[in-house]
């Protein structure tokens, strides 16, 4: 009987626990949007619902785009996540990561956007590749177009 009642605790500890993002397969799993196989960690993002689903992307203009689209209804989002391009383990709040765009970084879709933690951090790599800082607003409506 405690056996059970431990397994019933622990289900329904782990069935309450908070959406989070999760480890990419880098090299084998495919963008939601696009569908290219995600390889870079620095470019990486993911979409995680209020239910725990995860989307990811291989690109921040991805996740802009397929969130611009609706394709998961803005009130079952419980997450939008980027990656830090300077610290590609580092997981920001898409809505307040500040992005570069620069055509002097290689991006997955080509559009040159990389996440920064703070503006601090986007001055510092703006200086040495130059470009133009944009906020999550900014990138939403590039992705509408994406």
């Amino acid at each position: 009987m405690r056996h059970g009642m431990l397994l019933l605790t622990a289900a329904v500890t782990l069935g309450c626990a908070a959406p989070a993002p999760r480890p990419i397969g880098y090299g084998t799993e495919p963008c939601a949007h696009c569908h290219m196989t995600i390889d870079d960690a620095r470019f990486a993002a993911e979409l995680v619902t209020r239910k725990g689903r995860v989307a990811v992307f291989d690109d921040p203009t991805c996740l802009a785009a397929y969130y611009a689209a609706g394709t998961t209804p803005p009130a079952e989002v419980a997450l939008l996540v980027v990656y830090d391009f300077v610290t590609p383990d580092s997981a920001l709040d898409a809505a307040t990561a500040i992005y570069l765009r620069t055509d002097r970084v290689s991006t997955p879709m080509g559009g040159g956007i990389i996440a920064l933690r703070n503006a601090r951090e986007a001055d510092s790599v703006r200086t040495a590749l130059g470009g133009e800082v944009l906020h999550w607003p900014q990138l939403l409506a590039l992705g509408e177009h994406h």
